[in-house]
């Protein structure tokens, strides 16, 4: 028989609410059955949270920092949802080596990350599912905690982090980006400028996607730290840790480069902060001790040259040195390119490099080459995901140099990671207005500086280039970034990093 719609308006609109709860409602219980059947909690012979929480809107205002205090001595019951302090205790099965809690971060899906992807978009011709190819954004995390001296489903003893969507339920996909720090209470490293100090990680967390919604933490202890000759010792007396992560891209998008967001309002960055108190039951994870760049892991010791001429951007010119102090004498920083590395602009990179070694005159010289940050903040359309051209034209620099002056020790310095998290959306000195500041970071991300990094280093492998490879030391330093800069560092680090490539550093008193 044929169906007749409601005449008034008011009733036609309370049929499709009706239809789209339910339409919502056998989603849910399509995706909880197909959890029960895929996943059954990997295996690990405890019961299965189904954290079937309906989203919440508006929990935190956007850009809040949220402190979740977690008393682990509150558990949560297998057969009920989740409760406040979002602690599960796992039955723990030798055999499967599953982990001895988790912790739930924040405490309930937080739409949040969405909304500020959204926003972010803007008036597209795209939606967000066509964005983002169908994968649900992330709400929430599950942080598996390994116990010591134990192996997790993964097959390591690494922290794993389980992506969550808005039903709390587990995606199936990678491609987040977060940055996870560990702090400690009786750490603290007294900045050079009282008004740079600020909470400062004891270890940093190198986050592996390992392509099925989980990511493995390899917590590494902080460069600076380590510098200060604290090494972590102060993990083990047992004092207040804090956990804070960071949600900073989701579902692909750091990946994205040009021209795919050119429409967008920012770069769809989400950008959301969450941290947790945790009390002397949560065991430390595992951190491994920070193993600097130097003279004698690389087989560069700049102290054995005459002179040293660096050509790059920036990021050089203050690896180098800090306000106009060299940090060693016997080196020649060259005036800033200003633009990204391609085929079109090489000649220029070529002409500064053969100007710089005219003008030192030394006999034995060393040259300093690279180029990174540009080209990932530039809205190159030849470069892609793959950096193509970049990589043609950095080649071509290469031979061009090594061709001309085959007495000259050519050395490519890696690229240093870019912290999106770092960036605050608001007027800044440098890039003015926060819609100019925006657009500049639009494709600045820390998967995109890596993915350049190691093509970058496997070109000086095949052509067998030094290569000055510093770029972890910088992606365990977020912390160590100019006010929300993201990109550049300040001098304390880069000091004690360039130090690490003379036998006999000069350190000059830094302001």
């Amino acid at each position: 028989m044929p169906i007749t719609l409601p005449s008034s308006a008011s009733e036609r609109l309370k049929l499709l609410l009706a239809l789209f709860a339910l339409s919502r409602i056998i989603y849910l219980v399509v995706e909880i059955g197909r959890e029960a059947k895929t996943n059954n909690f990997r295996g690990s012979g405890s019961e299965k949270i189904t954290n079937s929480i309906p989203p919440i809107q508006g929990l935190f205002p956007v850009g809040q920092r949220r402190r979740l205090d977690t008393h682990l001595s509150q558990f949560v019951d297998p057969k009920s949802i989740l409760n406040k302090q979002q602690m599960q205790i796992v039955n723990n099965d030798v055999n499967n080596s599953p982990p001895e809690m988790q912790l739930f971060i924040p405490e309930r899906p937080d739409l949040t990350p969405t909304t500020k992807l959204i926003n972010g978009i803007g008036t597209t011709k795209r939606t967000l599912d066509t964005v983002l190819s169908g994968c649900k954004p992330t709400s929430q995390v599950r942080l598996d905690v390994i116990a010591a001296g134990q192996k997790g489903d993964s097959g390591s003893t690494n922290w794993i982090l389980q992506a969550l969507d808005e039903y709390g339920l587990m995606k199936r996909v990678g491609g987040d980006e977060f940055y996870i720090s560990l702090h400690h209470e009786s750490y603290h490293y007294n900045d050079i400028n009282p008004q740079n100090q600020q909470d400062h990680p004891m270890a940093v967390a190198e986050v592996a996607d390992l392509g099925d919604g989980r990511y493995e933490l390899d917590f590494v202890q902080s460069p600076m730290d380590f510098y200060s000759n604290n090494q972590a010792s102060a993990l083990q007396t047992g004092a207040q840790i804090t956990l804070t992560v960071h949600f900073v891209y989701t579902c692909g998008v750091a990946r994205l480069a040009p021209p795919s967001k050119e429409e967008w309002k920012t770069g769809g960055f989400i950008q959301t902060e969450y941290t947790v108190n945790m009390d002397e039951q949560v065991p430390i994870p595992p951190i491994r001790p920070f193993i600097p760049p130097s003279a004698e892991s690389t087989g560069l010791d700049l102290e054995s040259f005459d002179h040293v001429v660096f050509v790059g951007d920036s990021i050089m010119e203050q690896f180098v040195g800090c306000q106009g102090v060299p940090f060693h004498s016997s080196t020649t920083i060259m005036p800033r390119v200003g633009a990204p590395l391609n085929t079109q602009t090489v000649r220029k990179f070529i002409e500064f490099t053969e100007k710089g070694i005219e003008q030192a005159a030394f006999r034995n010289l060393a040259v300093v080459i690279g180029s990174s940050t540009w080209d990932i903040l530039a809205d190159d359309l030849g470069q892609g995901e793959t950096f193509l051209d970049h990589c043609a034209a950095m080649r071509t620099w290469i031979e061009t140099i090594r061709t001309k002056f085959p007495n000259v020790k050519l050395i490519w310095k890696s690229g240093t990671a870019l912290h999106t998290h770092i960036v605050v959306n608001k007027q800044t000195h440098m890039f003015g207005p926060p819609q100019k500041a925006m657009k500049r970071i639009k494709y600045m991300s820390s998967t995109r500086s890596r993915e350049l990094y190691e093509k970058q280093k496997e070109i000086c492998r095949e052509l067998h280039v030094p290569f000055l490879d510093v770029y972890d030391a910088y992606y365990l330093s977020g912390d160590f970034h100019f006010p929300t800069d993201g990109r550049h560092y300040r001098c304390e680090l880069n000091q004690q990093v360039f130090n690490r490539f003379y036998s006999k550093p000069q350190n000059p008193q830094l302001d």
